[in-house]
């Protein structure tokens, strides 16, 4: 029944070695809930390194029940004391099925790792178009069936809208906070920015 990715996910050995024990360990506490897991962000898109997270989505057929949640907590536990340093690196959500499959259910929150987190909370970060479109598009099975039978096709014009937006919302938070972004380079303040998507 389970379908896993016939090639290495990743061209690193360690994260590979990670990502494995990971995936088991998730399988071991969900059982029958698990449908599948999936590489996104970077990895799936192909522009990582050496210095990047490690976004995953975990697909599960019901939400998370209580004894479920706990059991995680207790893998991403563990898995964060792994003695390798990809191991403090993952970050993703964990999606009921039907809430994948829909772009128009997005927002909602979701049983979430934080990058650099050792354990899970409540948080929509995932829960987006874009997120389900590299997922569907680009995303890297590391068990489970093909990503595009679990999320049906994002019309471009919605991608399109969700990407201005969060450009849109970040743009302003950076000139709002300027200092929380300050990275030791001087930039002057833009009168106009024109961006095409």
């Amino acid at each position: 029944m389970e379908n896993r990715h016939k090639t290495v996910p990743t061209p690193y050995p360690e994260l590979n070695r990670v990502l494995r024990d990971f995936v088991d360990r998730v399988q071991a506490v969900l059982s029958t809930n698990f449908v599948g897991a999936y590489l996104q962000g970077s990895f799936a898109v192909g522009d990582f390194d050496l210095h990047s997270d490690v976004d995953f989505i975990m697909v599960i057929e019901e939400e998370l029940s209580h004894e479920e949640v706990h059991g995680l907590q207790r893998v991403h536990e563990r898995i964060y004391g792994v003695d390798i340093p990809w191991a403090q690196h993952l970050e993703g959500s964990y999606f009921p099925k039907k809430v994948l499959r829909c772009h128009s259910r997005l927002g909602g929150q979701l049983w979430y790792l934080d990058h650099g987190s050792r354990s899970l909370i409540q948080s929509d970060h995932c829960n987006t178009v874009l997120v389900r479109w590299v997922v569907r598009e680009k995303g890297v099975t590391l068990a489970g069936p093909a990503p595009a039978l679990l999320v049906d096709p994002i019309p471009v014009e919605t991608l399109r809208k969700e990407i201005m937006a969060t450009i849109h919302d970040w743009g302003q938070e950076i000139m709002a906070n300027p200092d929380d972004y300050n990275n030791g380079v001087s930039v002057s303040k833009p009168e106009k920015c024109t961006l095409r998507v």
